[in-house]
């Protein structure tokens, strides 16, 4: 059978074979339009037994289209579908049986995708113009490297709740995005005034990064640029996690900082004001304990759990991360030291706590205006009307259910944010 797939009988004579697992690759109209933005060109598959992959054409130049509805009943068909990006696929197709299969693609050379950005740039649509035998080389290289062993549950599910917060995307004002922020083509990632963010889960920590033409939402300046982001329902409710990262070791080692501020708590024993307090705390937790402090319960518990992790990543040959079971191997963290392998241990548990919260919020919110339209590591944005604010108490629950303090700011914008309280 041909590889190209382009009449009703070719399609229904595919269908027909026998196959549970396979590779999908969505090819768009774009590779950089945000897929909300984006439509599907081509999409090939490629069973895990077959010798090669196929190509059905969607909506090209070169050949016959066929509905993607049918193309998309195929693929919901089968048991196990891997795909490089489950996040973009999920724009598409039904995230069931999706299962994300990332692929390392920084050392594969594509030339011709480039020339064609080159001579084209203000195409919308470049792949529908690309030759299908070029897209058809690039999907048989994606293949040689997928892993179809499925990567944990755990992120798996992770992907489906940073798929719906980025879906939502976050209301704008285009003429202040123009004013503070250079992106490439704000085409790519703009429409009706709503600005979309790509998050990444795919890193060494599983940290997800959060950047997008130009624009890296995960560090958005604290300054005037984030007046360029405007609340769609009438305001933005900024929840700030207080002091994660001491909290979260605080659990892991067993101690206990009472009801007060960790950093009131840390400074009486430190002998200093608050905010030198402060420093000196995230200085040690970052970068190394001082021997002056190694004498503090908090410190000399936190030195043993770092002291532990090194040894069971240099005996075990890896270290498994609380909550997520995430292993950092030895083998594939060259130049690794005892407090850059902590650093990405609570890096890990800070996004691993995230997860949980996430799928706690996001069922509370499901169905109604509220959105969550950003989340930066210890740090949510929800975009809310006044007449859903009774789900802030539901959605602040969740915070306290894991025994975290917070802090909540309001505003129009995204920079204009005032402090209040709910008691839960």
């Amino acid at each position: 059978m041909y590889y190209l797939i382009e009449s009703q009988h070719q399609f229904e004579e595919f269908a027909q074979q026998q196959t549970n697992r396979c590779f999908v690759e969505l090819i768009l109209n774009h590779d950089l339009i945000h897929p909300a933005l984006n439509d599907v060109s081509l999409v090939y598959i490629r069973p895990e037994s077959d010798k090669k992959g196929y190509i059905i054409p969607i909506l090209h130049n070169e050949a016959f289209s066929t509905p993607f509805q049918q193309v998309k009943k195929l693929i919901a068909s089968y048991k196990e579908v891997f795909v490089r990006d489950k996040k973009l696929s999920m724009y598409f197709l039904n995230k069931k049986n999706l299962i994300h299969a990332p692929i390392n693609t920084e050392e594969l050379s594509f030339p011709i995708y480039d020339y064609y950005h080159r001579q084209y740039p203000n195409r919308n649509d470049i792949n529908k113009f690309i030759p299908i035998a070029k897209h058809y080389e690039r999907c048989e290289e994606y293949f040689k490297h997928i892993n179809f062993t499925p990567q944990s549950e755990f992120y798996n599910k992770a992907i489906e709740c940073f798929h719906t917060i980025e879906s939502s995307g976050i209301s704008v004002d285009t003429t202040l995005i123009d004013d503070y922020f250079t992106p490439h083509n704000t085409l790519h990632s703009i429409k009706n005034n709503i600005i979309y963010s790509q998050y990444n889960v795919d890193t060494t920590t599983k940290r997800p990064s959060n950047s997008f033409n130009s624009i890296n939402f995960a560090a958005l300046p604290k300054d005037g640029s984030r007046k360029a982001f405007i609340s769609t329902n009438g305001r933005f409710v900024d929840i700030d996690i207080d002091s994660y990262h001491p909290t979260l070791i605080a659990k892991q080692i067993g101690y206990d900082f009472g009801d007060e501020s960790i950093h009131e708590h840390m400074a009486q024993r430190y002998g200093v004001d608050y905010k030198t307090s402060k420093e000196l705390t995230f200085k040690q937790l970052y970068g190394g304990i001082f021997d002056d402090y190694k004498h503090l319960e908090f410190f000399s518990k936190t030195q043993t759990l770092i002291d532990t992790l090194w040894d069971q990543f240099n005996t075990g040959g890896y270290i498994e991360c609380p909550i997520s079971n995430h292993r950092f191997y030895k083998t594939q963290l060259p130049n690794m030291g005892p407090q850059k392998l902590f650093n990405y241990w609570v890096q890990n548990l800070e996004t691993s706590q995230n997860i949980l919260i996430l799928q706690d919020i996001l069922p509370i919110i499901k169905g109604h205006k509220i959105k969550l339209v950003l989340y930066t590591y210890d740090a949510f944005l929800f975009d809310i009307s006044k007449d859903e604010l009774e789900l802030l108490e539901d959605i602040c629950s969740v915070f306290a259910s894991y025994g975290l303090k917070y802090k909540m700011k309001y505003g129009y914008n995204y920079y204009d944010l005032k402090s209040f309280t709910i008691y839960v």
